[in-house]
């Protein structure tokens, strides 16, 4: 099986969108391609459903194992961005102290 991670936009991110969703991917059973991706369950946005859907439609999985199956997919901040700012601007302190 090859698989591909969604891409989580900077406009996405900037934005803080995050959520989950559930795809329902359909599989070509004699060469394990993906024919066709659907929103079972929207994250909320639709451009992390996109991102998903993008994503899901270049894996690849091995003939004859499935013919559909339900994927979920998570899109999570790691830091806020107020964290994110705010560790920038110590790290620009300490820079300064030097």
């Amino acid at each position: 099986m090859r698989s591909a991670a969604p891409v989580y936009s900077h406009d996405d991110r900037a934005a803080q969108r995050h959520g989950s969703g559930v795809f329902h991917v359909t599989i070509d059973w004699s060469t394990g391609s993906v024919l066709q991706v659907t929103v079972k369950k929207s994250t909320g946005y639709a451009s992390l459903d996109g991102a998903a859907v993008r994503a899901l439609q270049q894996w690849q999985f091995r003939p004859a194992s499935w013919r559909s199956l339900d994927i979920p997919v998570h899109f999570k901040m790691a830091t806020s961005h107020q964290d994110y700012y705010e560790k920038v601007r110590k790290a620009q302190q300490q820079q300064r102290q030097l």
